[in-house]
């Protein structure tokens, strides 16, 4: 079974989600940021209308069995995609900053069963290390952010005999 959904917003990059709060020598606390906060209610709100299929596809999902695939397109428009010159810009996120915060807004049971604006919504909730395939690329677009996610339950991979 697969999930196919698109999400309209801009791709928000995991180096200006957090800040730090406390760092004692050893460890450091980090706090997601008012806007990284914002940003994942917005995506999170995009699910709604998807509830029915999110639980369908989770009430399936075997964690003896299973593994999960995903794919994930984020769409900019050309104007901040490229510069002047016509070379792909540095505004336009790097796919490995864009990636994990979005994952973790899917799969992750912490943003599961979140009210907002009196809305329950509920994403994936499958721990994402179930994650065994994962493709990501970004689009210039005519116009508007979007990305374009498809989630996917394969068979667990085979023990390789090297």
């Amino acid at each position: 079974m697969r999930i196919e959904f698109t999400l309209f917003a801009e791709p928000f990059s995991l180096n200006k989600a957090y800040y730090l709060k406390s760092f004692n020598g050893k460890s450091a606390t980090k706090i997601r940021t008012k806007e990284c906060r914002e940003w994942g209610d917005r995506v999170l709100a995009q699910l709604l209308p998807f509830a029915d299929e999110i639980s369908k596809f989770t009430k399936l999902f075997d964690k003896l069995n299973h593994a999960l695939k995903i794919d994930l397109n984020f769409y900019t428009p050309a104007a901040k995609f490229y510069t002047k010159a016509g070379h792909i810009s540095i505004a336009s996120s790097d796919v490995t900053n864009i990636e994990k915060l979005l994952v973790d807004l899917l799969f992750d049971e912490r943003f599961n069963g979140r009210e907002l604006n009196g809305e329950l919504i509920k994403n994936i909730n499958i721990n994402d290390t179930f994650i065994v395939e994962m493709r990501s690329r970004k689009t210039p677009s005519k116009r508007d952010y979007k990305i374009k996610i498809i989630v996917e339950i394969i068979d667990k991979p085979e023990i390789e005999n090297e």
